[in-house]
């Protein structure tokens, strides 16, 4: 039988089947009418529901949006918010580098510049600096040094040597501190080094007096005193001679005394701070010959002790060293 002859059996059949079923009879018009209105009413439940779930989609997508937005302003104002300014450069000597992190690639810093919370600064074999704190205080960084500005009041040693000097004629704030490995160090209105090796970490005392926190345990430092605080909690102490060459990198990056209009024993008492030798004069004459000079020009770029000789040389004075490290001012001999 070829495919013609199934098609033609197949409707013979179909045509049998309908003749056998009879025509469909017409429902009475209230059942339509019942059959419509509960199909209406499923249909409109199954299209609230659906409603209902897609409004709990949007909601539930919507919240995640805002909560994601939240989130990404949270770390905008985190990240992007400018920090506190937390000291100004005073004096660079050849290259300091500062990284401020976040999207911010490291950069050599200049005059004036400022150092920010969350800064890290760090010099190479050649690269010192001094800085000023928003509170008035000085510290100085040495070469192969890294620092990390913690707070306006904190600082992290990292590696390398700083150098602190507050005045407490000045009325610096005494909170300042500087942490390190092997604790954190704060004074008591004074000057002094922190210096890291692989053993330890040594506080040198040139002024006043300092006290170091080593998980809760205090330790007080003195004028003339080293102490080196081991990273395994051991202590030792040493005498600390003025005269040490410990403290000439600090004098070499000191920030600059502006003489002009300046008297100058005002000169000379800041050639005492920053270097540690005592200043005597010769007579009493000498002395008020001194109290009454004015001072006139610069000595910028000139470290202290190279700032005597030429600020005594506009002068009608000379100075000569002792053995002691004392610096004795005379009057030139008339020729």
């Amino acid at each position: 039988m070829n495919e013609d002859n199934y098609k033609e059996a197949e409707d013979r059949e179909l045509q049998q089947l309908l003749r056998t079923v009879g025509s469909r009879s017409t429902p009475p018009r209230h059942v339509m009418e019942e059959v419509r209105q509960a199909v209406h009413g499923e249909w409109t439940d199954i299209v609230a529901a659906r409603s209902r779930a897609r409004r709990a989609r949007y909601l539930a997508w919507a919240a995640s949006i805002a909560a994601i937005a939240l989130l990404a302003t949270s770390l905008i104002v985190v990240r992007f918010a400018p920090a506190q300014d937390m000291a100004v450069v005073a004096r660079i000597e050849g290259t300091v580098h500062r990284d401020a992190g976040l999207l911010h690639a490291a950069a050599p810093l200049t005059g004036n510049d400022r150092l920010r919370v969350g800064d890290e600064v760090f010099t190479d074999s050649a690269g010192r600096g001094a800085f000023v704190t928003e509170q008035g205080l000085s510290f100085r960084i040495d070469t192969q040094t890294r620092v990390h500005m913690v707070a306006l009041d904190r600082v992290e040693l990292i590696e390398g040597a700083l150098y602190v000097d507050a005045d407490p004629t000045e009325g610096v704030a005494s909170s300042f501190a500087v942490d390190t490995r092997s604790g954190t160090v704060r004074h008591i209105g004074t000057q002094y080094e922190v210096r890291t090796t692989p053993e330890a970490v040594q506080i040198s005392v040139r002024e006043g007096r300092v006290a170091i926190d080593t998980n809760g345990v205090l330790h007080a430092g003195n004028a003339g005193e080293r102490i080196a605080i081991g990273h395994d909690g051991s202590v030792q102490r040493s005498e600390l001679r003025e005269e040490e060459l410990i403290w000439h990198w600090t004098s070499q990056i000191a920030p600059g005394f502006d003489i002009d209009n300046q008297p100058l024993l005002a000169f000379l008492s800041w050639f005492e701070r920053e270097t540690g030798h005592k200043v005597q004069f010769a007579d009493s004459n000498i002395q008020s010959s001194a109290a009454q000079t004015t001072l006139r020009g610069s000595i910028e770029g000139l470290d202290p002790k190279a700032a005597l000789g030429a600020v005594l040389a506009t002068t009608n004075m000379s100075f000569s060293e002792m053995d002691d490290g004392t610096i004795v001012i005379r009057e030139n001999e008339q020729r």
